[in-house]
C-alpha cells in the first residue's frame, strides 16, 4: 500500500499525507504542522519495526528497542546516534486507527522537499538534518565519515542513512537541482552544504581545498 504524499508550496515545500489505516509515518520532532483529529500521535525513542507497528501493551522490563536491558542499550545507542546527526531525541509517530486522516509535515528551513521511493534494495545517503519523515519498514541510521577527510568535511562527517523499503521524505533549505554526475565526467566537486542526498551507487568523499580556507564562488561545481 503506497503512501498517498503531496507535495505542496513554492517558498517552502510540505507534505501532505493522507494515512490509510495500517499505515504508519514516523518523523523527527519539530517537522510536524497539523493533522485531522483521527490521527493518533506518540513520541518514542524507537522507529516502528513494521506497518503493523501500532500501539500495544509492552511486557515488563521491555524498552523501546525491545528485549529488556539488550533492547533498551540498543534504543540508546540509537538516540545517541541520532543526537550526533543533528536530528530530535525522539521520535513522533502517526497512524489512524479508522478512517483515512490527514497529516502535514514541513522542513525546519524555507526550500525544498523530496519523496523517495525505497525498495529494499538501493541504500539512500543524505546530510544531517536533512530526514523529516518516513513509513514504518524504512530504517533510519547514522553513517560516520571517518579519518581526518570526514572531519575535515564538517557537515560531511556525519551522514544519514535509510535502508528498507517504503517512501521516505527528505528537505532542504533553497532550491533542488537533480544532477548525475555521469553526464559530467563522472566526477563533481560540490561543497558539503550543498549535498542533500544521494544513492549508494555514488561514491562520496571529502577533500581539503588547498591555501586559505575561505569559500569563493569557484569552490564546488553545484549550488543547491
Amino acid at each position: 500500500m503506497t503512501l498517498d504524499v503531496r507535495l505542496v508550496g513554492t517558498t517552502t515545500k510540505m507534505a501532505v499525507v493522507t494515512l490509510q489505516p495500517g499505515q504508519v509515518l514516523y518523523s523527527e520532532a519539530g517537522k510536524f504542522l497539523f493533522c485531522s483529529d483521527d490521527v493518533v500521535m506518540e513520541t518514542k525513542l524507537s522507529q516502528p519495526t513494521s506497518q503493523s507497528d501500532v500501539p500495544q501493551a509492552q511486557g515488563a522490563g521491555q524498552g523501546p528497542g525491545g528485549g529488556g536491558l539488550g533492547g533498551m542499550l540498543r534504543g540508546a545507542m540509537d538516540v545517541g546516534k541520532r543526537v550526533l546527526a543533528g536530528e530530535s531525541f525522539a521520535f513522533t509517530h502517526f497512524h489512524t486507527p479508522g478512517g483515512n486522516g490527514l497529516l502535514a509535515l514541513a522542513g525546519v528551513l524555507p526550500g525544498e522537499m523530496r519523496a523517495l521511493e525505497l525498495d529494499g534494495r538501493i541504500t539512500w545517503f543524505a546530510e544531517k538534518d536533512a530526514f523529516v519523515a518516513a513509513e514504518a519498514g524504512v530504517n533510519f541510521d547514522v553513517s560516520f565519515m571517518g579519518g581526518r577527510a570526514g572531519f575535515s568535511g564538517g557537515e560531511g562527517f556525519i551522514l544519514e542513512k535509510f535502508t528498507g523499503v517504503g517512501t521516505l521524505l527528505v528537505a532542504g533549505a533553497g532550491d533542488f537541482i537533480d544532477i548525475n554526475p555521469a553526464d559530467y565526467g563522472g566526477k563533481l566537486r560540490i561543497d558539503t552544504g550543498c549535498v542533500v542526498a544521494w544513492d549508494q551507487n555514488i561514491r562520496y568523499g571529502v577533500q581539503r581545498i588547498s591555501g586559505l580556507s575561505r569559500q569563493g564562488p569557484d569552490d564546488g561545481l553545484a549550488r543547491r
